[in-house]
């Protein structure tokens, strides 16, 4: 079979969605974008999809079909499947209002930060249902202009583990993505990023600094290691086990009876990642600045939640929600003086 005869739906051409649009039009596959914002359908109707690379080169691809909404395709378009890359909080209603744009054997596949997938199948058959792990960074620079932020590739699994014919088929058009990994068990690959995303964005999101600013310090490493454990304990209560993103995710996680010498890896673990992603800021921290609210209900609420289904406590997942929250609402600043504030009252 001629995969590139596949009709794929790109439904949110934010950072993530925009790479993904750009690579698979370039290689020739039949996309249809969503843009989900006025002025970025008009600028890529007019301008293209463009592609900053290194060294300054751009690379510039056309869309034949870009549409604002869904609203807008004809009734009879049909699709082989469709990539949702737009925010949590949105991509259970486009799951819902995309089926009838597929085919029977269609099935949409989610891209989200934050576990979306239990909430999603109530209202679509888990079997139209393909999870996907975005482990790499992307921004849209301009409207209708991206860029990869950082290396990476892509998880996808079924929800019940198989590696099914369209699972695999799936991967080989995501390869020209970025690698692609089929994964056996997708929903400890996203605990795994959810336990980054909890603890990096959150704490970025609130003090405004990048991963080597936010981590500087030992006292700020604990912290995050701390809000680090409380999600790897409510994985390890919903019987999850972490799958390996790029490295070991019990790593950097600290149990609470830790002694002297672990406490000293982990510090340590946790001083080179620091090293190796220094320049990486949060993307709540660019939702923040940028006047819009952040994905943090799916990321710290979610884990707060699990954690009270088992009886467990996240007091760093609570505080970062509240601060995050108060942030959005216009009551509290970004600074780098609020994750003192978290340290001076749940740590020292």
């Amino acid at each position: 079979m001629d995969l590139k005869n596949k009709k794929i739906l790109i439904e949110g051409i934010g950072g993530i969605g925009g790479i993904i649009a750009s690579r698979l039009l370039a290689v020739g596959y039949d996309c249809t974008l969503i843009t989900g914002n006025k002025e970025i359908t008009s600028q890529i109707q007019s301008s293209g999809i463009i592609e900053h690379l290194e060294n300054d080169k751009q690379k510039i691809v056309f869309p034949q079909n870009v549409y604002t909404t869904l609203s807008e395709l004809d009734e009879t378009m049909k699709f082989d499947f469709a990539l949702l890359a737009m925010k949590a909080e949105s991509v259970v209603e486009a799951a819902k209002s995309t089926i009838p744009y597929l085919f029977s054997h269609g099935f949409v596949v989610t891209l989200q930060n934050g576990i979306v997938e239990d909430l999603i199948v109530k209202e679509i058959d888990d079997g139209r249902l393909i999870s996907a792990v975005m482990a790499f960074g992307a921004t849209m620079i301009q409207l209708g202009q991206y860029k990869q932020t950082s290396p990476g590739s892509i998880f996808i699994g079924e929800l019940h583990g198989e590696l099914s014919t369209r699972l695999t088929q799936l991967g080989e058009i995501l390869h020209e993505v970025l690698p692609v990994s089929l994964s056996e068990n997708i929903n400890g690959v996203l605990w795994n990023k959810l336990a980054i995303n909890a603890t990096a964005k959150a704490l970025g999101a609130i003090s405004g600094q990048t991963w080597g600013e936010m981590l500087d310090t030992k006292p700020k490493r604990t912290l995050f290691l701390k809000i680090y454990a409380e999600v790897v304990n409510a994985s390890k209560a919903n019987n999850v086990k972490l799958e390996k993103i790029t490295v070991n995710p019990l790593l950097l996680y600290l149990p609470v009876n830790a002694g002297f010498f672990t406490r000293f890896k982990k510090d340590i673990f946790l001083r080179m990642a620091a090293r190796k992603y220094k320049d990486i800021k949060s993307s709540s921290l660019q939702s923040l600045l940028r006047g819009r609210k952040t994905e943090i209900d799916y990321l710290n609420g979610f884990v707060i939640s699990e954690s009270e289904k088992h009886g467990l406590k996240a007091p760093f997942n609570k505080i970062l929600l509240e601060m995050v929250k108060e942030i959005e609402n216009g009551k509290r600043e970004i600074d780098p003086k609020n994750i003192d504030e978290i340290i001076q009252k749940l740590v020292v």
